[in-house]
């Protein structure tokens, strides 16, 4: 039986402390700046359901429960909340103004007692449009004109879908005046700052295109909107008759932060490469971030609320993720994470000390009131600080690493150098050499001809008809290598001599070369524009007596012989061409066609010491171009020689 009474007498004594009134607000109470934080002077009545009036509220019965926070925070739930305090007027000397110092709160509404009974109501909350609020201000203010000579009870009703903090503050107008221009400047700063920053960044953006700058840029212009919002200016300039948008856009904008926060410290961190688990969680991050902000921005899928509560989650994570990130980049000797670690360092800490001043842990300063908006410039500061020094760095490692390329280039250079001057020296020599011999087998290879010819004369009568045949077959012979040895002296001397640089008309050489070279009657030779180009016209004669006799020689089978030259200006060169209607040639030995001594026919077929085409090649060469052949399907071959558009010559140049 005495534990019964104990307990109801315990009960009894919550019931009453429960119900305990709060001391009024006196004019001793304000500060010396004119303001006065009023949580120990609120009692908070619960209204879940929302359905209360202000006479049922106001009823002294109702168990109201005194406060002791200096910002009360009742987290978050849908239920309504009922804050009572009492002024006593006496010693105050101007009206006051009280703040509710969160423009984020759905709905605010402010009870003042009539003189002759009943009460006057005045609401404000960012589901109403700005113009409807009582005091156009950022946040929700309400002007006490005259605050009486005796005690008054007041009262607010307060809700929202997002976290209910409820910062009250009493100021005389005077000082709220004072108080509202110092912020506008400091405001004004902080945001031209941000501003600033993201400006500057964005040109660096566009000029450097590095992806770091782009979600520096996307993370400070979304976190400034966020506390933009939070401030109660988005709301006031920016969307004001946007009731819908205005509840959601804090939660939107908060999202979107942590998301380019994330992509920012993975492409700055290189979190990808360097730690690839790591990266994978701060991908789900991410996205799940992006979603949170798809259904804040278009209010599906979740609620509001529902939303903020898994933003409460997600943000933690993410910042602990990033800064785990930062400590391994700069223990694994990445300089500039030491800047991204101070930078995020900075934004946790001001968070942290906002949340102490919250829970009345720490003193009420301007330091403290604003730590967020400390927090974010030393944060958008120190990041662009980091992305130079991290620009820094990469120039730093390019110039090394081009300082190691042109090394080797160098001595690659050098070395191509050393060898080319080698094959060149070569060359000479075997020019010299081949020279050498050609010219010494030329007497012998006379000789052996004159003294085939003086047998046959003299001994014809006697010899067998197979001693003439063997006499011609020697003489006919000693002929064919005599050829042989004056095509390789016409192109060993082509690499000794340079070619003249004169106004040569191809249409003339080509008509040259066609009355010198015996053809026969039936061939048919078209000829198309030629132009007229820079070169030494003896050799490009030579080309076009090759190629044209070749036309004649491999086609000359043929029912109707047919050769066509024309030419082109394709792009950067003009192009030479020599076609024929023969036999052709198998496309699958085309690479051999102009190296010396190659033959793709035999001797028995046709005629030729297999010189011409790689006299050709040397030539054009030497010219600056270059030349090909081709076999189309129909039968026929077609060579080519480019020449570069530079030596073409115009009509004036002509005529000059």
């Amino acid at each position: 039986m005495p534990l019964r009474w104990l307990v109801f007498a315990w009960l009894a004594c919550a019931a009453v402390l429960a119900r305990a009134e709060t001391p009024p607000i006196r004019a001793g109470e304000l500060a010396a700046d004119g303001r006065l934080v009023m949580g120990r002077f609120v009692a908070d009545l619960r209204d879940p359901e929302g359905k209360l009036r202000i006479e049922e509220a106001a009823d002294p019965s109702r168990p109201y429960a005194a406060l002791t926070a200096e910002r009360p925070n009742f987290g978050y739930e849908q239920a309504h909340h009922w804050l009572r305090f009492t002024i006593d007027g006496r010693g105050i000397t101007e009206p006051l103004v009280l703040v509710v110092g969160l423009s984020t709160i759905d709905l605010v509404e402010f009870y003042q007692p009539r003189p002759g009974g009943g009460y006057t109501v005045q609401r404000a909350g960012d589901r109403i449009p700005w113009s409807a609020r009582p005091v156009p201000h950022r946040h929700h203010v309400f002007v006490i004109d005259d605050p009486g000579a005796m005690p008054r009870q007041f009262h607010l009703r307060v809700a929202s879908t997002n976290t209910l903090t409820v910062p009250l503050t009493l100021w005389t107008r005077s000082a709220f005046e004072r108080h509202e221009r110092g912020a506008q400047l400091a405001f004004g700063l902080f945001y031209g700052l941000i501003a600033a920053l993201f400006l500057y960044n964005l040109v660096l953006y566009v000029s450097l295109r590095d992806l770091a700058y782009l979600w520096y840029v996307a993370y400070t212009g979304t976190f400034g909107l966020a506390l933009f919002t939070l401030d109660g200016y988005a709301f006031e300039h920016l969307w004001p008759h946007n009731v819908w948008w205005a509840n959601h856009a804090l939660g939107t904008f908060f999202c979107l932060a942590i998301l380019f926060a994330g992509l920012f410290a993975r492409e700055f961190l290189g979190s990808r490469a360097r730690f690839p688990r790591a990266d994978r969680v701060m991908v789900v991050t991410i996205t799940s971030a992006g979603l949170l902000a798809l259904c804040s921005a278009t209010g599906r899928l979740l609620e509001y609320g529902e939303v903020m509560r898994l933003l409460s989650f997600i943000a933690p994570l993410g910042a602990a993720l990033t800064l785990w990130l930062g400590v391994r980049a700069m223990i694994g000797g990445f300089a500039p994470a030491r800047y991204f670690l101070l930078a995020w360092s900075a934004l946790l800490g001001f968070v942290v000390l906002g949340a102490l001043r919250n829970f009345a842990l720490v003193p009420q300063t301007t330091l403290t009131e604003y730590g967020l908006h400390v927090g974010l410039a030393a944060d958008v500061l120190l990041l662009s600080t980091a992305l130079a020094a991290r620009i820094r760095a990469m120039q730093t490692g390019l110039i090394a690493a081009q300082s190691r390329h042109l090394e080797a280039t160098r001595q690659h250079q050098s070395a191509l150098e050393s060898r080319a001057r080698e094959l060149a020296d070569a060359n000479q020599e075997l020019e010299a050499f081949s020279h050498t011999v050609a010219h010494d087998l030329r007497a012998p290879l006379r000789a052996i001809d004159n003294f085939a010819h003086l047998l046959e004369e003299e001994h014809r009568e006697r010899l067998p008809e197979s001693g003439r045949r063997d006499l011609d077959a020697i003489s006919r012979n000693a002929r064919r290598m005599a050829t042989l040895v004056d095509g390789l002296l016409e192109y060993a001397r082509l690499g000794r001599v340079a070619p003249a640089e004169e106004a040569v008309s191809m249409r003339g050489l080509v008509d040259a070369v066609i009355q010198e070279i015996l053809s026969p009657q039936r061939a048919v030779i078209e000829i198309g524009a030629l132009p007229t180009v820079l070169g030494d016209a003896l050799l490009l004669k030579q080309v076009w007596a090759n190629l044209i006799g070749n036309a004649l020689k491999f086609s000359a089978g043929a029912p109707a012989p047919l050769v066509r030259v024309e030419a082109a200006v394709t792009g950067a060169e003009v192009v030479f061409s020599v076609a024929d209607n023969g036999v052709g040639f198998d496309p699958t030995y085309a690479s051999k066609l102009f190296g010396m001594f190659q033959r793709l026919h035999a001797a028995g077929e046709f005629e030729g010491t297999g010189v011409g085409l790689a006299i050709v090649k040397r030539i054009v060469e030497r010219h600056g171009g270059r030349v090909w052949g081709a076999s189309p399907e129909a039968a026929g071959a077609c060579f080519r020689f480019a020449l570069p558009i530079a030596r073409l010559v115009t009509g004036a140049q002509a005529k000059a």
